[in-house]
């Protein structure tokens, strides 16, 4: 996941929490998250995308699909650039723009931090 600072350099969009994907400013995929929607639509690092529901790509054309995914019934297709060859890959996604949280433990080893002691102790 990307930083907003690291986000604003290099002009990248963290879509990792929703379609599963790190898009630049120009459309490369810089990463594509095994078992997420775009993953399993078949999108992958290196390609491009130049199109997002019939529209030119932007980040925030996509941003905007994303938002809007719950209010349509339609898969989110996604146009790209692939060694020369263009392919339409629909996304089946309807849940919107997701972003990671954190849940305090009272308890127990924290496992987002990955310690073996308790944060809390009794």
């Amino acid at each position: 996941m990307l930083s907003a600072a690291e986000q604003a350099a290099s002009g990248a969009r963290d879509f990792t929490s929703s379609l599963g994907l790190v898009v630049k400013s120009d459309g490369t995929i810089q990463d594509a998250i095994p078992n997420m929607a775009a993953y399993e639509s078949g999108l992958g690092p290196y390609m491009r995308i130049v199109g997002v529901n019939g529209q030119q790509f932007s980040v925030d054309e996509l941003h905007r699909a994303v938002r809007t995914s719950s209010l349509n019934s339609g898969s989110i297709v996604i146009l790209v650039s692939n060694t020369g060859y263009l392919e339409n890959h629909p996304i089946d996604y309807h849940s919107g723009i997701r972003y990671p949280h954190l849940e305090r433990v009272r308890s127990g080893a924290s496992r987002a931090l990955g310690c073996t002691h308790e944060l809390y102790p009794a």
